[in-house]
């Protein structure tokens, strides 16, 4: 399979992001597939009793239930095939579609059926197929690992790919924390200190790749 660019859905100041999958005829019918195995036990809306919810997190956004309703919509020529990477702030997202994309190819070894939680997140296994056998595995090789790698090599944006989620939710949490800094300033400021500098700063990194 080819990941081939970015994409976000706006939720006011966040958004969900993601990376999109070249549509081919095998994952077109692989949909079709799955789809006619599930429509007898379809409906056609549900209530967030139908999510994976915890005590922490009780609440669907009505927007993740609206799309699960309406996803017969999104089949065949509409079919988006992508993997869910997080949320993130809407002018980091902004940044992130804004740079280039570096196309690369990637195969499936093995597959689970998840209950969704909050934003279409896998949150709860219910089945998994085991990984097809590909032989004894390889000898490690730090020099060929892809965090060991420049962000130029072919192997980068897969493993940036995995690991952005870790870097949205660290930026959003840090403006919520400098935001406080405007109404309770430290007792003794340093005469450069400048929470907005601060956040920009994180965003660069995280548009960087940092």
């Amino acid at each position: 399979m080819t990941a081939f660019k970015y994409y976000y859905i706006p939720l006011g100041p966040v958004g969900l992001a993601g990376i999109v999958i070249q549509p081919t005829p095998d994952l077109l019918r692989l949909q079709q597939e799955l789809i006619d195995a599930a429509g007898p036990y379809t409906v056609k809306t549900a209530t967030a009793a139908a999510f994976y919810t915890a005590p922490v997190e009780p609440d669907i956004a009505p927007a993740v239930i609206d799309y699960i309703a309406d996803f017969h919509n999104h089949v065949g020529k509409n079919f988006s095939p992508h993997v869910t990477i997080g949320l993130g702030l809407a002018v980091f997202l902004d940044a992130m579609l804004a740079a280039p994309f570096a196309a690369f190819t990637f195969s499936p070894v093995s597959a689970s059926v998840y209950q969704f939680g909050n934003y279409g997140a896998a949150r709860n296994r219910l089945k998994s197929f085991p990984a097809q056998s590909r032989g004894p595995p390889a000898t490690p090789n730090q020099r060929r690992a892809r965090f060991e790698q420049h962000m130029d090599a072919p192997g980068y944006p897969l493993y940036a790919g995995e690991n952005l989620w870790t870097i949205m939710p660290a930026a959003y949490i840090l403006k919520l924390h400098v935001a406080t800094f405007e109404d309770f300033p430290p007792r003794q400021a340093p005469p450069d200190f400048n929470p907005g500098a601060m956040l920009e700063h994180a965003i660069k990194a995280g548009n960087n790749g940092v």
